[in-house]
C-alpha cells in the first residue's frame, strides 16, 4: 500500500513538531514516516492503518511537549507529560533533551 497518505498526515501536523528544535524535529519525523512506511508495506486496508497512524502521532505529540519542556528546563513537566501519556521515562536521568528524544524513539511503535 502507498504510504505517501500517511506520511502526509505526520508532516501536516504541527502538534509533532510543536516547540522542537530542528534536529530533535527531524529525528522524530524520520522516525515516524520510518513506522508508518513499514506498516504500509504489510498493512491490508488504508482503514486498518489509519487508526495506528492517529494514535502514533498522538504519541508524537506527547513526546513532542515532553522534550521540549526538559529542554527549557523543567524536568518535573516533562516526566508528568510523558506519564500522562504511558510514555516510559528513562531509568536514568536523560543528560539533554537529545538523549531524552533518542531514548523515546527507541521504544516507540506503531500499533
Amino acid at each position: 500500500m502507498d504510504a505517501e497518505p500517511f506520511v502526509s498526515r505526520i508532516l501536516e501536523d504541527e502538534g509533532i513538531r510543536g516547540d522542537l528544535d530542528d534536529d530533535e524535529a527531524t529525528a522524530l519525523n524520520e522516525r515516524l514516516i520510518a513506522l508508518v512506511t513499514e506498516a504500509a508495506a504489510t498493512a491490508k486496508s488504508a482503514e486498518q492503518l489509519w487508526p495506528k497512524v492517529t494514535s502514533l502521532c498522538q504519541t508524537a505529540r506527547a513526546i513532542a511537549k515532553s522534550v521540549s519542556a526538559f529542554r527549557d528546563g523543567d524536568p518535573v513537566q516533562a516526566q508528568r507529560i510523558a506519564a500522562e501519556n504511558k510514555l516510559a521515562w528513562p531509568a536514568n536521568p536523560p543528560e539533554s533533551a537529545g538523549s531524552l528524544m533518542s531514548q523515546f524513539l527507541s521504544r516507540i511503535t506503531i500499533g
